[in-house]
């Protein structure tokens, strides 16, 4: 992936999970491609809407990157890319996974958690949050910030959503 579709990709995953109320600690890309989107951790067991929760920010991750300048991706890669770190560390965390997954292990997982029918709910979600954040300039205003810092904490990211331009 190229730096500025990382950007996009884990900008998505941080103003999606932020959206859905979770505190987002730290979004951060490496030089060398990839990056991260910390969310504060869920409790001690996930229930179902957890879950459902996690597979939207899973989705938004590859939606944001459609976002990229000159970074093109296939819809059939949409929600079915490489793997993604976001959501699958937090299952890690919480013990629902006992090693790292496969993106389509991680799929099932969450399908078999809740269904079908949600799983498509969670796509419509991380697109229709994406696609917000896209048309208001929030998407292209922290993959910006990403770019030029590489990391960005919770309180700048705070500032670069309530930011509303003149």
């Amino acid at each position: 992936m190229s730096r500025t579709r990382d950007a996009f990709h884990e900008s998505a995953h941080a103003i999606v999970g932020h959206a859905l109320g979770r505190r987002v600690e730290r979004v951060s890309i490496s030089p060398g491609g990839g990056g991260v989107s910390r969310i504060e951790p869920l409790g001690s067991e996930l229930d179902d809407e957890d879950v459902r929760k996690l597979a939207v920010i899973f989705f938004s991750g590859k939606e944001g990157e459609r976002y990229a300048p000159l970074a093109p991706i296939a819809p059939e890669a949409n929600g079915n890319g490489e793997l993604d770190w976001t959501a699958i560390e937090a299952l890690l965390e919480q013990g629902e996974l006992r090693e790292t997954p496969t993106d389509d292990e991680a799929l099932s997982l969450f399908r078999e958690r809740i269904g079908d029918e949600a799983m498509e709910e969670a796509y419509d979600l991380a697109r229709e949050l994406v696609n917000r954040a896209a048309v208001c300039g929030r998407l292209a205003r922290v993959a910006d910030a990403l770019l030029l810092r590489s990391a960005i904490s919770t309180d700048e990211l705070e500032e670069l959503l309530r930011y509303a331009p003149a």
